[in-house]
This record gives structure tokens, sequence and C-alpha cells, in this order.
């Protein structure tokens, strides 16, 4: 399929929708709630795929009301807002490109928020493809040299990373995370992530 690179296509999402996958595990009868869906174009497919309780917080409206019209339960308001009568009540807590957009002084309170909404030491919040401070500027050089990523990767990259009070930040307010500051919150896993310079982490009920 021919398309330039603004466009999502399908076969793209489908490779994404399975990496959630494979990360996550089966969401098979689980109440999930995912963080920041956007247009949802990752939701169909899973819901596809899988019988789960869904909900979704999107502070978008537009992207709220269209995920409603689709039978999937959608909260709109702001991530940082607690929903009223979840807590204790989600066996997954997850989101995907998604923690970049939060500023790293919420960072802690939105941990705190999303471990309240787990039910019982088997639950997780698992937040997925974390931009990398700290890998950003060692592996960039390494990676386009190598050819591990193309020259489209590298200038969306570029886009991204404006240099500010020690964080990237971007005109669309993205902010890159260092894992050793996420790490001192209680109870993480950092892993790696699907690109070398972007990491995730997980947290323990």
């Amino acid at each position: 399929m021919k398309t330039n690179i603004f466009i999502r296509v399908k076969e793209k999402q489908i490779f994404n929708a399975k990496f959630i996958e494979k990360q996550i595990g089966n969401f098979r009868d689980k109440r999930v709630l995912y963080l920041g869906p956007g247009d949802g174009y990752y939701i169909d497919y899973l819901k596809m795929n899988y019988k789960c309780d869904l909900t979704c917080i999107d502070k978008n409206k537009k992207f709220s009301d269209d995920l409603k019209k689709k039978g999937i339960k959608c909260h709109n308001q702001d991530i940082l807002k607690i929903i009223p009568n979840y807590n204790k009540y989600f066996d997954i807590v997850f989101s995907f490109s998604f923690v970049q957009y939060i500023k790293p002084i919420y960072l802690k309170q939105f941990n705190d928020l999303c471990r309240s909404y787990l039910k019982n030491e088997n639950s997780f919040a698992l937040h997925l493809s974390i931009p990398n401070l700290t890998k950003f500027n060692k592996n960039i050089n390494y990676s386009y040299k190598h050819n591990l990523i193309n020259l489209r990767g590298y200038l969306i990259q570029l886009y991204y990373f404006y240099f500010k009070g020690n964080r990237f930040e971007s005109k669309i307010e993205s902010y890159w995370h260092d894992p050793a500051m996420i790490k001192k919150f209680e109870g993480t896993e950092i892993r790696t992530s699907d690109t070398s310079y972007r990491f995730q982490y997980k947290l323990l009920k």
C-alpha cells in the first residue's frame, strides 16, 4: 500500500496492537482500563480478539464520543482525575505511547492513581513505549549508523526534541522520562521497549 508518512496504515495498527498483546498478555475475561486511547486505532483489534471488560479515559471529547459510538466505555476527563466507583476494580491498567504526555512533576500522582485502580496482588499497570531520556543521546547516532532506524524515524525523533529545563520537550508538551527516576517509585519493573530509545515500566499492586 502506497501512502505518505503522515497516514496510519492498517498494517502498522495491527503491528502495534500485537506488540501491546505480547507485552501485556491475556486480556480475556479481564477488566481493563486503557489510558489515553486517542482515536482508538488499536482498540478495534484488541476488542475483536479478546472478550474483556474494556474502559477508557481520554480528555479529547471527539475521541471519547467516537469510542462510545462503538459501544466502548470511555470517560471524557483529565487523566489525573480519579474515575468514581473504580477503586480496586481493574485487573490491568495500561497505556501505549501516552506517559510522555505526563509532566515529570505529576508522575508520582499518576502512578499512585493507577495503583488505586488495581484490584488485587495479581493486578498490574503497564505503560508501554515511553521515550527514554538517558538512552536517546547515546543510542540515536549508533542506531542510525547501523541502520536500526531509517531516515524517516530519525527525522521524526528530531522533531520531538527540544532541550529545556533538564527534560526534552516538544511543542505539543510531550515529555521524555528517565527510567532511573521512574524506578524510584516503589514496586516498578523497568523493561526494554520496541525501539532502542524507549522503555516501559510495570507498576505492581
